[in-house]
């Protein structure tokens, strides 16, 4: 085996000792990919045959008081999934009814831990979080569903007598790094399907937004440590936030059926446009090239004064007011030209663990081994040089843009400043360097391999 195989071996096995083989999923199998703090397993359904060459994971629960949506999806598995199993052959899905099973027996928003699951997609801190993405490194779906609820009361709409009117919104990754963020192509072929089905249902459907208490509207954060996000920066594929409303006391049976039909359509719906794209899905690349241009730093943009759509609480007919203070865009402010690898140093420990648990590969710096790497510049052309005592991390591997924006210090979500990953004895920092290209290979070979 090649040595950079054996590293991506080494960093698998833990999900592979936890998981074991996935088995054959002849109709229902339940498998558990982990477990939470309390000890309480986090349980995957798969549905559909494992040879089958589309795979699409739908998550839910990650917040522990958001029990509507899972219960959805509950009906949904139990009416339709087999259903679709047997329907859609070119499709296997896998399906996480709930990501936060100690969060769900207390009612809370967050784990045992206090820590919403959410927001914890970079840092790793929960079981439940790295156990999600152990399961999606190891059975690495083409595409990934996440499923919330939302509070569609606010107070400062309350106030006045509103509510938020979609009974399911959606959204795409936000972050102008992600391959398949918002706006892309085939991202809005599968809005506009989810959009007709929405009006065939009959129920409010429109794009995920917070409504601030200025007045101003804008979309789910760019900032990676949701899932939506960092799952599309890490794993290089597209993902799909879906928030139903979450029935209040005041709604009537038949609104909270209506919420629940909705997400139930909705999965339907997305599963079918799945299948119809299996073909563009299976063959999209997951790797990055050295290089290329990437945004590391973000801005929203596009303000815009628009009419918005709320719904009368007294009433419950929908009505459209103004909002000045629109920004329904993100747009990259800062790029930096992707390097073929990042050399860093082995004392940095810290910062190597925390690569290696998001699943990165590298290979240690050979002996007499010349690298060209960045210079400063005042510096002229940089000589080559020779990197004993380094990781090698190369871009040219899956996730490489999210490790870019881990890595460069200019970066908006750069970990580099975090105390925890300096140099441990006497504080100083030893860099971590961008390497352009070594003595073996081309500039367009970024592999680092021989």
């Amino acid at each position: 085996m090649p040595q950079h195989d054996s590293i991506v071996a080494r960093a698998a096995c833990g999900s592979a000792q936890l998981i074991g083989a996935l088995p054959p999923s002849a109709g229902e199998t339940g498998l558990c990919i982990g477990y939470s703090v309390l000890g309480r397993p986090l349980t995957v359904q798969r549905y559909g045959t494992p040879d089958a060459p589309l795979r699409v994971l739908l998550m839910c629960g990650q917040h522990g008081d958001e029990p509507a949506v899972r219960q959805a999806l509950r009906h949904f598995c139990r009416r339709e999934a087999e259903r679709f199993a047997a329907k859609e052959t070119r499709m296997q899905f896998a399906v996480l009814e709930t990501a936060n099973p100690d969060g769900f027996a207390a009612r809370t928003r967050h784990n045992a831990q206090g820590i919403d699951l959410n927001r914890d997609h970079v840092w790793l801190r929960a079981p439940e979080t790295r156990a999600v993405h152990r399961f999606i490194a190891r059975w690495r779906p083409h595409f990934v569903v996440d499923l919330h609820n939302y509070p569609s009361r606010r107070e400062h709409l309350v106030r006045q007598g509103l509510r938020l009117p979609w009974d399911l919104s959606i959204d795409f990754p936000t972050h102008p790094a992600a391959r398949y963020a918002h706006g892309h192509p085939l991202l809005a072929s599968l809005a506009e399907s989810l959009e007709r089905c929405a009006q065939k249902a009959r129920f409010r459907f429109g794009r995920y937004g917070i409504h601030g208490a200025d007045g101003s509207m804008r979309h789910g954060t760019p900032k990676p440590g949701d899932a939506r996000n960092t799952l599309a920066l890490k794993f290089d594929i597209p993902v799909l936030l879906i928030e139903a409303r979450n029935p209040s006391r005041n709604d009537s049976r038949e609104d909270r059926i209506m919420v629940r039909a909705a997400v139930e359509a909705s999965c339907a719906a997305f599963l079918q446009w799945a299948s119809r794209h299996a073909e563009v899905l299976t063959a999209t690349g997951r790797e990055n090239a050295s290089s290329e241009r990437v945004p590391v730093r973000y801005r929203r943009a596009g303000r815009q004064s628009v009419e918005l759509p709320f719904v009368q609480l007294q009433s419950n007919e929908v009505c459209w007011l103004p909002c000045e203070r629109y920004r329904p865009e993100v747009r990259g402010r800062r790029t930096r030209t992707a390097p073929a690898a990042y050399a860093v140093p082995l004392a940095r420990r810290a910062l190597i663990g925390f690569l290696e648990q998001h699943g990165f590969a590298y290979r240690l710096a050979r002996p007499g081994e010349r690298f060209v790497t960045e210079a400063a510049p005042d510096q002229g052309v940089p000589a080559p040089v020779s990197l004993p005592g380094h990781a090698i991390f190369p871009i040219h591997q899956v996730g490489g843009r999210f490790l870019m924006l881990l890595i460069e210090p200019d970066s908006r979500s750069s970990i580099m400043t975090c105390p925890e990953f300096a140099m441990p004895g006497d504080g100083a920092v030893v860099p971590v360097r961008r390497v352009l290209s070594n003595s073996s290979i081309s500039n367009s070979e970024v592999t680092l391999n021989d």
